[in-house]
């Protein structure tokens, strides 16, 4: 952990290390979703499978938004810029979910499937970064930062389930939807924080 931090920016390395942890506990997301539409909607395990297909469903798409964040630069940016309208989505999206009192379940699923298009969307962002930086070292920087991403997101899902079981069978769904919404907010600080020239490095390698 201390070598990645003293062999590449340590605004990058916070980055992904966040956005990996941030990605784990997606599975926190999927465990209250559940709960919510048992709990609160009445739907049927059937029907709750079917909804939760649906929101997956912008995973399927991570090619796109690949395409669009190498050709289409918003606000002079190619990543930091949809890093952070992605994570303000997250953070909008969950608290809806968590303070809205949503008295149709299909209000509800369409705030997840925006969450999972922000989650799909950084994710391949945060990938094309490393890809980028994993350069600096062609014997073991691929290598390193993939074990890095992988100890993060394992550390994120480890929390994420823990933390779901706990909630959701003790107290509201909706507390892991206010915990997503606060590790949005960290993804926005993260992102601005990035160093330019981790950007301009990304834009040269188009």
């Amino acid at each position: 952990m201390i070598e990645i931090y003293s062999k590449y920016d340590h605004t990058f390395v916070n980055l992904i290390a966040m956005q990996y942890f941030n990605h784990g506990t997606k599975v926190m997301i999927s465990l209250a979703a559940k709960d919510l539409f048992k709990a609160y909607y009445h739907l049927e395990p059937s029907e709750s499978q079917t909804l939760g297909a649906f929101i997956a469903i912008p995973w399927s798409f991570r090619i796109l938004y690949g395409l669009i964040s190498d050709n289409v630069p918003l606000f002079g940016s190619r990543r930091k810029s949809y890093l952070q309208i992605c994570a303000v989505l997250q953070f909008v999206c969950m608290i809806g979910l968590a303070v809205i009192e949503l008295k149709s379940e299909m209000i509800a699923v369409w705030l997840l499937f925006m969450f999972s298009i922000t989650m799909a969307f950084s994710d391949v962002i945060v990938d094309s970064l490393m890809v980028i930086q994993a350069r600096k070292d062609p014997r073991l920087g691929a290598g390193e930062l993939n074990a890095f991403m992988a100890t993060m997101l394992a550390i994120g899902g480890l929390f994420g389930s823990i933390i779901a079981g706990v909630l959701t069978e003790k107290y509201d769904p909706r507390y892991c939807f206010v915990l997503s919404s606060i590790i949005g907010l960290s993804i926005v600080y993260s992102s601005i924080k990035l160093d330019k020239k981790i950007e301009e490095e990304g834009n040269d390698a188009q």
